[in-house]
């Protein structure tokens, strides 16, 4: 009797278990399920990606660097480059090959300019020739090219005047495109004015 109580109790036991079990996977919240579709439905769908670089290159005009700057062009010369609007430039009375640019640079005189000379040697060669016969010496010097041109960057310090030139060499002629100053702002529109130096031939 009392094993039959027994196997009978551990019946109901497992009935109630199993009722529970049955009751909490086949119940559904209504809610729950609409959610968990609406979540399969978005994943099943590309999502589009716009990303920085593309709202960058779409806002984003080029940029014109010389805005506002003048042209010169020096037709003895066959060369050109463009300047700031706050400097002038213009032919060099004495030869006419020769440019000068700077704050109210006149055909007498200017902060700067361009100077050829025939030269057959290297650039190193020439800026050597050159501090053995003037009061002048060439430092700090730098190989750079300009619109494909292969030149030096160097500063002079001497008489008159102490500044920066860039030395480019075509045809056994040596440009020689100066600036007579180290202030920092003068430098910075020389450098520029000098990037966009161009021969015509």
């Amino acid at each position: 009797m009392k094993k039959t109580l027994f196997v009978a109790a551990v019946a109901v036991f497992v009935i109630l278990i199993g009722a529970g079990c049955t009751s909490q996977t086949d119940i559904k919240d209504p809610a729950t399920d609409q959610a968990a579709i609406k979540i399969e439905q978005n994943t099943n769908q590309p999502v589009p990606v716009v990303t920085d670089s593309q709202n960058s290159e779409q806002n984003e005009a080029p940029v014109d660097e010389y805005q506002g700057w003048d042209t010169f062009t020096n037709s003895a010369g066959q060369y050109s480059f463009k300047y700031s609007p706050t400097w002038n430039a213009t032919v060099n009375q004495y030869n006419s090959k020769h440019s000068l640019f700077g704050v109210a640079a006149t055909s007498q005189s200017g902060e700067g300019g361009v100077e050829i000379n025939e030269y057959t040697g290297t650039l190193d060669a020439y800026l050597n020739h050159m501090e053995l016969n003037a009061e002048v010496k060439y430092l700090a010097r730098e190989n750079v090219t300009i619109n494909g041109i292969s030149g030096i960057r160097t500063n002079h310090e001497g008489f008159p005047a102490s500044g920066y030139s860039v030395l480019l060499k075509k045809d056994n002629q040596v440009y020689n495109i100066y600036i007579n100053s180290k202030e920092t702002n003068t430098v910075k529109l020389f450098d520029k004015l000098v990037a966009s130096f161009m021969f015509l031939n």
